[in-house]
């Protein structure tokens, strides 16, 4: 793990579409911005401390995203002026207006370390105009820099903000970062456990296991599903009836239950069936 993180480079601008309808991104081909100094980004949210019982009881966290940021390079491409801030270009002259806005775009850089580089994405950014300046020549030449304010965001569908990867973390997806963005999986079921048996025992169910002899003198189970992400939800089903709240009464015999697992924010779902054989205690 690095100690001390130093350098910026290799920084991508990617044009961004989102489709409300379907609520999936599309990323633009990247545009280079070489002769980068520096970025701050001051993160935008805060904890809040619930105090009960003469101590913390609960903290809140709301992440927004960072805002008042800025970039700052040595020179702004025209590509980027023309693309990304809105202007245009007239006759080979590049045009900014009242009406100009810029527009919202992915920035993919590098962060060099003292042990590893490691590349940072930021899925949502709004970049704003940048303040004229200009010098004078004096003895020495001081070459100017452009302090380009900029705006973090979550993304409109999953609430993600930024990722990273380092070289020997994940080698095949860093040598790709600035040409493929990176999507994180959905968040996906963690465990699926049913209640106790007549024995004291429980079953976790996962995706590799899925077949179960449940014997209970217990026909009335209680299913908890644990969920990666507030953005999921969980259908539980034994056959065709639905089972609130995760109660299940079982039926003698082989039982087929369907825990559905829903992504609100892209409308995706993964359906995973387990079978259950429940034989009632003789004793």
């Amino acid at each position: 793990m690095d100690k001390i993180t130093y350098g910026l480079e290799e920084v991508y601008v990617h044009p961004i579409v989102y489709d409300r309808k379907t609520k999936v991104y599309t990323y633009g081909e990247p545009i280079e911005w070489p002769s980068a100094v520096s970025v701050t980004l001051p993160k935008n949210g805060s904890i809040k401390k619930i105090y009960a019982d003469n101590g913390i009881w609960y903290t809140i966290e709301a992440n927004q995203g960072y805002t008042g940021g800025n970039f700052v390079f040595y020179s702004i491409p025209e590509d980027i002026e023309t693309k990304i801030m809105g202007k245009l270009k007239v006759n080979g002259v590049i045009v900014e207006d009242s009406n100009t806005v810029t527009k919202e775009c992915c920035v993919t850089a590098k962060f060099k370390g003292d042990e590893s580089d490691k590349r940072i994405v930021l899925y949502r950014c709004k970049f704003d105009r940048s303040e004229v300046t200009a010098k004078t020549k004096e003895e020495e030449i001081e070459a100017q820099q452009y302090t380009i304010p900029v705006e973090v965001m979550p993304r409109e569908n999953d609430g993600i903000v930024k990722a990273s990867a380092r070289l020997l973390d994940a080698p095949d997806i860093y040598n790709n970062w600035n040409d493929t963005i990176f999507e994180p999986p959905v968040p996906d079921i963690i465990s699926f456990k049913s209640a106790v048996n007549s024995d004291g025992s429980a079953y976790v169910m996962d995706k590799t296991q899925n077949t179960f002899e449940l014997k209970s003198d217990k026909a009335d189970d209680k299913v908890s599903v644990s969920l990666g992400n507030g953005n999921l939800t969980a259908e539980i089903k034994n056959g065709e009836s639905e089972c609130p709240g995760g109660v299940i009464t079982y039926q003698s015999g082989e039982n087929n239950i369907t825990v559905t697992v829903k992504h609100t924010p892209t409308s995706t779902e993964n359906v995973y069936t387990f079978k259950v054989t429940y034989t009632a205690s003789s004793s």
